[in-house]
């Protein structure tokens, strides 16, 4: 049963992403603004398909976005925060890798919408031309959504940020909001593995600008982990709770959890 819940919820969340990127293809001759409260739209209706199928969602301190340009530094453990963040967060802009920009529609509403691609091959230059999309971005008032570990890390896996966060608040200067949630609990990356329980994204207090570089990068790690960690055990005492991965068990372990 659990499987075959797993199956039929995952083929309608992303039936749904298919059907509206086909059916809006004519959105490209409309405004980015319109494209956009599409996209909203399209995910919202993917948050309901989660609700439909009885997982529950919580975001916690939206009030913590300032009103103006931020950075919003999460956490990164499934597809999920990728879709839902998109729809939560006012006017959001993606930092995704350039690869993606070849998947078939998918990458040209990625540009559409003006997020920033970026080669990770290139290394430094990569950063720079980042750093300078991003400072446009969140002058016009937008969100800049940055994964700062680089890539999707298991909950409870051992702290890999990355210095590149650093560079860019130093390069931009606006605040930074940490994000942390525990959606790795019950989606495996791409897909919703069948199991109930709440997915929590929650907003921190921001970390203003001005901040000296290594100054920033050991707060914005010791606030996201420890936010974390505590997630990470209320998680554990949900009474639908999963079986916890091997780094959530040991994490939790180390806690005395």
């Amino acid at each position: 049963m659990r499987a075959l819940r797993a199956l039929a919820h995952n083929i309608l969340f992303y039936g749904v992403l298919i059907f509206h990127m086909i059916i809006f293809i004519w959105s490209f001759l409309i405004s980015r603004d319109f494209v956009m409260a599409l996209a909203k739209y399209t995910t919202g209706l993917q948050l309901w398909v989660q609700r439909l199928f009885g997982m529950k969602v919580e975001f916690r301190g939206l009030e913590n976005i300032p009103p103006g340009g931020a950075i919003l530094a999460v956490k990164h453990q499934s597809m999920w925060e990728t879709m839902m963040l998109l729809h939560i967060v006012p006017d959001p802009i993606f930092i995704y890798k350039k690869e993606l920009d070849k998947l078939p529609l998918f990458g040209a509403y990625l540009r559409k919408i003006d997020f920033v691609s970026i080669d990770r091959a290139r290394g430094s230059e990569a950063l720079k031309h980042m750093s300078a999309q991003a400072k446009v971005a969140l002058d016009k008032g937008r969100r800049l959504i940055i994964f700062p570990e680089g890539t999707r890390r298991a909950p409870g896996a051992e702290p890999r940020y990355k210095f590149g966060i650093a560079a860019t608040y130093d390069a931009v200067d606006h605040p930074v909001v940490p994000v942390v949630l525990n959606s790795g609990v019950f989606w495996s990356n791409l897909f919703w593995r069948g199991d109930y329980g709440t997915i929590v994204a929650e907003f921190l207090p921001p970390i203003p600008a001005g901040l000296e570089r290594q100054a920033f990068f050991e707060r914005l790690e010791g606030e996201m982990e420890a936010a974390s960690d505590r997630l990470l055990i209320e998680t554990s005492k949900q009474p639908n709770c999963p079986r916890l991965g091997a780094e959530a068990q040991a994490r939790l372990k180390a806690l005395g959890v």
